[in-house]
Formats: structure tokens, C-alpha cells, sequence
């Protein structure tokens, strides 16, 4: 598996033709990592709690958890109510 510098640089060489500058592939680059730093970020839920429904990652000082949201708590796939004090969390997609 690819590096997230790899597969910037790599981003950066396919979006340009080799007579571009460097510094132009170099914004490439930055942009595909702040990309990805953007879509691994963890949201406080003080900040915004996710969609109904939303299959999320869930996590506290003690632990991670997969689940999505209900109604004011958190579902494991099975249904089961889990914990109710996770302080951050980030939507994930299951294909």
C-alpha cells in the first residue's frame, strides 16, 4: 500500500506535463494531503454529530468503535446500544 506522500507525489506527476515548474506540482501535492488530512479528521461531537444513520467510526480516550448513529445513541451493526460518552467521530463508507 501506498504512502499518502506517495500517492501525492504521484497525484502531482499525473496532473501536470513535465514542462510545468516543480512548485506547481509542489501545490499539487500539498492539496492531495490536505485532502486526505480532511477526510481522516476525527469531529468532535460538541461540533456536529452525524447524519442519522451515518456509519461512523466512534471514539473516546479508551477506545474506538464502528457503528452508526440513532437518535441520541450509538448502534453496532447488530443493533446493540453501545456507550453513549464518545467525544469524536468521522464517516467511513463500507463497500
Amino acid at each position: 500500500m501506498k504512502t499518502i506522500e506517495e500517492a501525492a507525489r504521484e497525484y502531482g506527476k499525473s496532473r501536470y506535463t513535465p514542462d510545468v515548474s516543480r512548485h506547481i506540482v509542489s501545490e499539487a501535492e500539498t492539496a492531495f494531503e490536505a485532502g486526505v488530512a480532511f477526510a481522516q479528521r476525527w469531529i468532535d461531537v460538541k461540533d456536529e454529530l452525524p447524519k442519522q444513520g451515518q456509519d461512523c467510526l466512534f471514539k473516546n480516550e479508551n477506545c474506538i468503535y464502528i457503528g452508526y448513529y440513532d437518535y441520541a445513541v450509538i448502534r453496532s451493526f447488530d443493533k446493540e446500544i453501545v456507550r453513549k460518552n464518545f467525544t469524536h467521530w468521522r464517516p467511513i463508507e463500507l463497500k
